[in-house]
């Protein structure tokens, strides 16, 4: 079974942790089942585009409207939000709180880039004109808000996780939040005894709270 998954894996932290999907790999070879995982990392639109093409049979995190021309099955794993963030030694910092966009838009934005093959790509959090800087992974993306190469948005968790450290300023903002639903995500009419025990496993609140976390 290919499960395919957009969520962060302890992104820009040197303490660092595993991927938490392998928590839920590990629970299902201990069932001795025999089923073959291959695990797929993808970004924003990708997690979809992984699904429409046949690439991967389960999506981990998918986010925003599935794509048209297709049914898929969807669960909702939990709530996401975004803070916006920047370096303590870069110049937004100094701008007055609530940022507003005519603000941002004088600073270069980081970006991921949407691993889509087949879908238009998707963006988020920037605004029209704006100089930017695109990485290929959460990763990357933290890293190199944190070495001051743009400002941007970052999940809740990672941003609050790195103020705390030191090593990023959560900064207000003028725009509306950036909150949406994590969803899981499969092909109605191809769950096989594998992709069942999956999508059973993720409604549990606890392995929810840690993929997301």
């Amino acid at each position: 079974m290919r499960a395919a998954s957009s969520l962060p894996k302890g992104a820009g932290s040197s303490r660092r942790r595993p991927i938490s999907n392998a928590g839920c790999s590990r629970s299902r070879y201990e069932q001795a089942s025999g089923t073959r995982l291959r695990l797929l990392t993808e970004v924003l639109g990708g997690t979809w585009d992984a699904i429409a093409s046949g690439r991967a049979d389960l999506a981990i995190g998918a986010a925003g409207d599935a794509p048209p021309g297709r049914t898929y099955a969807t669960r909702r794993l939990g709530r996401v939000e975004m803070r916006f963030v920047a370096a303590p030694f870069h110049p937004i910092c100094d701008a007055p709180q609530p940022l507003a966009a005519e603000t941002i838009l004088r600073h270069r934005a980081v970006s991921v880039a949407d691993s889509s093959r087949l879908l238009p790509p998707r963006t988020i959090g920037l605004l029209s004109g704006q100089d930017v800087l695109t990485v290929p992974s959460m990763e990357a993306k933290a890293a190199a808000h944190i070495a001051g190469l743009g400002v941007g948005y970052l999940p809740t968790w990672i941003a609050e996780r790195e103020a705390h450290a030191g090593t990023l300023r959560v900064l207000a903002v003028e725009a509306q939040p950036l909150v949406g639903d994590a969803l899981v995500a499969w092909r109605p009419g191809k769950e096989g005894k594998a992709l069942k025990w999956f999508v059973k496993r993720l409604e549990d609140p606890l392995v929810a709270a840690e993929l997301l976390s």
